[in-house]
């Protein structure tokens, strides 16, 4: 009943998803969608997404894999960093639905304030000239391989560039490393919600990109970790 009161402000052709613990009230959403008249998709993610549907912070394949066939996304679910990370990602509106107190709502004006502040740290980053890349030896975190090809990049732009392995990232962890900027390679969370806790900018891979010249403004993307 809670959905079918805000189905006026949806659009046609919707995709669905979900966290772990509201993935039970995606069927039960595509009915009511269907019967409705819209289209309903729920898409499958990579090896690291266990159910159709399911978002991690870090992982937004399931949206991604169903883009080119809706016009906008529906969340089913709390907070707004899941959420956040499919609309980065995919391009696409997206809608928070709570199915505990019934509220629809947009994610634009925080994705707009969030942009603000990323495209502040990656202004900082355009000025550093010394970086430090994280990787977490958290299973699941660990992208080695990727830390290495941005201090490859990094040191191509005749910058300075330091590679540190880190279980637990914090502000008092880092406080020894004499660098202008941080680059981590672990959880994307990291960057986008703790940002305010670093006394210096603290870039994700795709926006160091961008800082170094080698990715345009306008081709900004969330960082993802995935299967591949």
């Amino acid at each position: 009943e809670k959905l079918e009161a805000v189905l006026p402000e949806l659009g046609l052709n919707i995709g669905l998803l979900a966290t772990v613990q509201y993935l039970n009230c995606i069927p039960q959403a595509m009915d009511i969608l269907q019967e409705s008249g819209r289209n309903a998709f729920v898409g499958d993610g990579d090896a690291r997404i266990m159910y159709p549907g399911q978002v991690l912070g870090c992982n937004c394949t399931a949206a991604y894999s169903i883009a080119d066939s809706v016009d906008e996304y529906l969340y089913i679910g709390e907070g707004d960093f899941h959420p956040l990370a499919a609309a980065f990602g995919a391009g696409k509106p997206i809608k928070v639905f709570n199915p505990v107190t019934g509220e629809l709502r947009s994610v634009d004006e925080v994705r707009d304030r969030i942009l603000r502040r990323r495209f502040a740290a990656i202004v900082g980053g355009q000025e550093a000239k010394s970086f430090l890349v994280i990787v977490c030896s958290k299973v699941g975190q660990n992208r080695n391989e990727l830390a290495d090809e941005l201090v490859r990049m990094i040191r191509s732009t005749g910058r300075t560039a330091y590679k540190v392995f880190m279980n637990e990232l914090s502000p008092q962890n880092l406080l020894h490393y004499r660098v202008d900027a941080y680059v981590c390679t672990a959880c994307p969370r990291i960057a986008m919600d703790d940002a305010l806790r670093y006394d210096r900018p603290m870039l994700t891979p795709p926006e160091l990109e961008v800082a170094l010249g080698i990715r345009e403004w306008d081709d900004y993307v969330f960082d993802q970790i995935t299967s591949d």
